[in-house]
């Protein structure tokens, strides 16, 4: 049976959503679109997914990588920043930091690969851990340079704060201690999250006063894989991970192998 005159499949369907076929075709499969009600429901979500992951990417396409990451004889490959799989064990850290910068393309290319398997679960997990992302970082830029009023209850309090955030959280919470690493606690605040639900924010910070915030909060899906990701938003770089349904990030404006280091303590504490 010739490539053209075989049945049409779902690989046909994505590449008709993305407008990839042949001519010949792309009219074979517009043909069984017209007898298959079903068929053009799945088309129809695959570009709505295509068009969301573009929106929720796109914009690390225009992101240079940082120059000091480039080899100096190649001032550019016109690769492209990207939200990357750091795993927790078994490398140093300084392999761990250079694996949190890879080619959008293979994120791009799992992330198709994965809505094809499983459309609406695999970009609602993707769309979850993304936001977890976007709203650590934001609150971390919102309340790290604060002088006066950083946290809503300071680090003296530090039992009444794990107790009257375990409360509204609905989850025993042990305040990590990163002094080890020269980092001590300032404190922390509740925050909002999700609507109906709460998010704690940890503020931490050593001698020279550079600080770093744990964002902590329920989230909607389970997911099993554990892996360490990595995201940068307007300056602010995060280390972000979910253990089955409960997110963590770790955000600050220090370097990644340091980010990764403190996530990496963050997440053994957490599951002492």
């Amino acid at each position: 049976m010739s490539r053209q005159n075989r049945p049409v499949n779902n690989e046909d369907l994505v590449a008709f959503a993305d407008g990839q076929l042949e001519p010949a075709r792309e009219r074979l499969v517009a043909d069984y679109l017209h007898n298959n009600p079903d068929a053009v429901h799945r088309v129809e979500s695959y570009r709505q997914q295509s068009t969301e992951l573009h929106r929720l990417f796109d914009p690390s396409l225009s992101a240079p990588i940082p120059q000091h990451l480039l080899p100096p004889e190649h001032p550019s490959f016109g690769l492209s920043k990207s939200i990357a799989l750091a795993p927790r064990w078994g490398w140093g850290w300084g392999m761990a930091a250079a694996l949190a910068w890879v080619s959008l393309g293979v994120s791009m290319g799992w992330m198709l690969k994965a809505y094809q398997e499983g459309p609406t679960e695999q970009l609602a997990l993707a769309r979850q851990s993304h936001v977890l992302m976007r709203q650590a970082s934001v609150a971390h830029a919102v309340y790290a340079p604060e002088v006066m009023h950083p946290v809503e209850v300071n680090a003296k309090d530090e039992a009444h704060l794990a107790k009257w955030l375990s409360k509204r959280l609905d989850k025993k919470l042990s305040i990590p201690s990163f002094a080890e690493h020269g980092f001590h606690l300032v404190g922390g605040r509740l925050l909002p999250a999700e609507p109906g639900t709460a998010a704690a924010q940890f503020m931490y910070e050593n001698k020279d006063m550079q600080r770093f915030t744990l964002y902590v909060r329920a989230m909607e899906k389970k997911e099993a894989d554990t892996s360490f990701r990595y995201g940068e938003n307007k300056g602010v770089g995060v280390f972000y991970w979910i253990d089955r349904d409960w997110g963590y990030a770790l955000s600050g404006k220090l370097d990644r192998a340091t980010l990764l280091e403190l996530a990496d303590v963050a997440y053994r504490q957490f599951n002492l």
